[in-house]
């Protein structure tokens, strides 16, 4: 534990210098249907709900067990603070029926839920022009033409606790558990995340997490997830995820496609497998995310590449000098220059 606040009191010191830049999109900016998590946040003054639930079926043919289950998998997502800062609550709740060597079993129970938060330390798409397309999400991009500045990825970092409820059946997120070791009922978890814009229809994001930080199984995980957009409706993404620890690893391919209804609500579908037999993996879903969106634009004026005071549209800049200095200036400034002489005949 004493490694995870560490790591968590160093995120806070780092992120608290950053300067403020809008990250809101028009449209809803959904970390589903895959499981990193993107850059970028869904803005202050939004509250965005993601959900899905799978069928799955896991077999270890080296204990010869298997389990069929059903879960839910739910996110809260928050943006407050800051533009670039979000909260998140996310985990998954599963009923399955367990087969372990001829005996069978009925469980229930939440199998993770993590609460942490999101923070940008870098965007390279801030200073791009009002006009050009918002590249912060696949949605609302439809431009197709590469730059190599776009290869230059978005930066976060997220710190959190994952929580274990007494009374869950399940351990270090997996189905198995055959030597009946236990969880810590609170553990860190870190990830940095990068995500960059290959075009404005293709979009790559990686996550490297180190999870379950003060137990007695601590894991090191990736997610790269490739999208892309065919349209403003309709996107499909392929993923892949490694897990390395002591107790449970794995390698998991994913891959799926979502539908954009409106601005605000998005469904989408997965399916899941994984490379090897201890155990093999087969599961697939649906999901849907929906937003609150009570955003308020604060718009950044970029003067030459440099930042201009917030209130810049709002308040005229005063004017410095004694009132009466100011009134003689100004009639002087009325006066015509010699020659530019009115002519009093004229007309």
């Amino acid at each position: 534990m004493k490694k995870f606040f560490f790591f968590f009191s160093f995120w806070i010191l780092m992120a608290a210098p950053t300067c403020s830049f809008s990250q809101y999109t028009d449209v809803i900016n959904s970390n589903r249907p895959g499981t990193s998590f993107s850059a970028y946040s869904v803005g202050t003054k939004v509250y965005q709900g993601e959900f899905g639930m799978n069928f799955g079926h896991d077999e270890h043919n080296l204990f010869d067990a298997d389990v069929d289950y059903f879960d839910i998998e739910y996110a809260f997502r928050w943006g407050v603070w800051r533009e670039q800062f979000e909260v998140i609550l996310n985990g998954s709740y599963q009923i399955d029926q367990l087969t372990d060597r001829g005996q069978t079993f009925t469980r229930t129970g939440p199998m993770n839920t993590t609460l942490g938060a999101k923070y940008l330390f870098f965007d390279p798409q801030r200073k791009r022009k009002m006009e050009e397309p918002n590249l912060y999400s696949w949605k609302a991009n439809q431009g197709k033409k590469f730059k190599w500045k776009n290869l230059v990825p978005a930066l976060s970092g997220y710190a959190g606790a994952n929580i274990r409820f007494n009374g869950s059946p399940y351990v270090y997120g997996s189905n198995f558990n055959f030597f009946n070791e236990n969880e810590a009922d609170i553990s860190g978890k870190i990830m940095l995340i990068t995500q960059s814009h290959i075009t404005s229809d293709w979009v790559f994001v990686t996550n490297f997490i180190y999870d379950r930080i003060g137990t007695n199984f601590t894991s090191t995980q990736y997610i790269l997830t490739l999208t892309h957009a065919f349209n403003i409706k309709w996107a499909a993404f392929v993923e892949n995820q490694g897990i390395s620890s002591d107790f449970y690893s794995d390698n998991i391919v994913r891959f799926g496609g979502a539908y954009l209804l409106n601005s605000n609500l998005q469904f989408d579908a997965t399916f899941n497998f994984n490379t090897k037999d201890t155990p093999s993996r087969n599961f697939g879903g649906v999901g849907v995310s929906y937003r609150l969106d009570y955003h308020e634009s604060k718009w950044e004026l970029v003067d030459d590449g440099k930042k201009l005071p917030k209130n810049e549209l709002e308040q005229p800049k005063k004017k410095k000098g004694w009132p009466i200095l100011r009134w003689f200036k100004k009639k002087e400034q009325n006066v015509p220059p010699p020659d530019e002489e009115i002519d009093e005949n004229e007309n």
